[in-house]
Formats: structure tokens, C-alpha cells, sequence
């Protein structure tokens, strides 16, 4: 009877270990999978060209609100900022 028990236990820590291995191993390739996918992106977003972007027709209008109250002192220096952003009019 202590046999079979003591045989079921080294079943049943074998069958954990092979579980954990397995889990870790699918870990593993995920993260090797995704490493590879966010280097072909990086390696293709080096290529864009963010002149070409902001004279391209597909960039959305956008409307820039600039909250200015109680804010004499730096409200001209803060349109001039605004103004000076490159977006496509």
C-alpha cells in the first residue's frame, strides 16, 4: 500500500515537472516570436520618412485648442509655439 502511494507521488511530481517544462518552453517560443516580429517592425518603421508622412493627403485635420485662461505672461509665446508645429493645413 506505502509503495503504490509513494508511486503514485513520483507520478504525480513527474507529471508537474513535465507541465512546468512545457509551459516554459511555450513561453520561450512566444517571447523569441515576438522579439522577431518588434525587430522586422522597428527595421520597418526606421524606413518612414516623416516629411514624406506630413506632406502625404492620407494625414488627418486636426484642430488644436489652447486653453488660455489667466494666462497673459505666456499666452504669445504659446500661439507661437503652436504655430510653428509642422502638420499638413
Amino acid at each position: 500500500m506505502t509503495e503504490a502511494l509513494w508511486g503514485l507521488v513520483g507520478a504525480f511530481n513527474h507529471a508537474v515537472l513535465l507541465y512546468f517544462v512545457a509551459l516554459n518552453a511555450v513561453y520561450l517560443g512566444t517571447t523569441v516570436f515576438a522579439f522577431g516580429v518588434l525587430r522586422r517592425l522597428s527595421v520597418s518603421l526606421a524606413s518612414i520618412d516623416p516629411a514624406r508622412l506630413i506632406d502625404s493627403s492620407w494625414a488627418p485635420p486636426i484642430t488644436l485648442l489652447a486653453p488660455a485662461h489667466n494666462e497673459e505672461a505666456t499666452a504669445v509665446e504659446s500661439v507661437r509655439s503652436l504655430l510653428t508645429l509642422e502638420y499638413p493645413g
